[in-house]
């Protein structure tokens, strides 16, 4: 994971909308936090009361950093290597900006799958490419990278709403609770004068996000539960 990563604060982001989900589960819940960076997921799960928690982070230079926040932080790449735990480990799986860093969602998502308890939830959030500001761009012939947001220089792959949710269910996954984000307005001009206004017109953001999640919504948050009918065949996003 780019080190740039940092929790998201406000309560309309994809982070403040994991966290309220998982305040449903009970404390001695079971959690992975599946690229972690420096941690600071795994910090505001430990504010909150979370005691079991673990890590897995495929970036040497901040696994260090990490460690203190997880009973075991594991240094690996999640698409390939061997993961030390047993099927059905966890209560929860938390995947936080991470799939469309990877070359194959579909397949590390079914690795993870086995790791969940019978009742566990598999937690993603991932940008949404079909975003109004990404549309404008390729109607003007533009579609440069960016140092941050939906158009990430680390970015691999690329997902719509309904290719998110396709994912899922590929993976084997249903999905069974979904959240949206607006543009994070207020987080870039954090402390300017104007900062009541821009609030103000972020929440109006995402109300039309919520109304049309396809076309306003910035990054998909979605939970999911094992599908009973097992998998299907992967196809990748794009």
């Amino acid at each position: 994971m780019n080190q740039h990563y940092a929790l998201k604060t406000g309560r309309l982001s994809s982070h403040g909308a994991i966290l309220r989900f998982l305040r449903r589960l009970p404390r001695e819940a079971r959690l992975l936090d599946v690229g972690t960076a420096t941690g600071y997921f795994g910090e505001a799960l430990r504010q909150d009361g979370f005691r079991h928690l673990d890590g897995l982070e495929s970036d040497g230079h901040t696994v260090a950093s990490a460690t203190r926040f997880y009973e075991t932080m594991v240094h690996a790449d999640v698409e390939s290597a061997e993961l030390p735990w047993p099927p059905g480990a966890f209560d929860a799986i938390i995947c936080a900006d991470v799939l469309e860093h990877l070359r194959d969602p579909c397949g590390a998502l079914r690795r993870l799958r086995s790791l969940l308890a019978p009742a566990g939830w598999m937690i993603v959030s991932v940008p949404n490419v079909a975003h109004w500001s990404v549309r404008l761009r390729l109607l003007a012939g533009r579609f440069d990278y960016q140092p941050s947001g939906v158009l990430d220089e680390g970015h691999l792959r690329f997902f719509t709403r309904g290719t998110a949710r396709q994912l899922m269910s590929q993976a084997g996954l249903t999905v069974e609770w979904e959240a949206v984000t607006p543009l994070p307005i207020a987080h870039w001009i954090n402390g300017s004068p104007w900062s009541p206004l821009l609030r103000a017109v972020e929440y109006l953001d995402w109300t039309l996000a919520r109304m049309r999640p396809g076309l306003f919504a910035y990054q998909l948050v979605l939970a999911g539960r094992v599908l009973a009918g097992g998998t299907m065949p992967c196809r990748a996003a794009r």
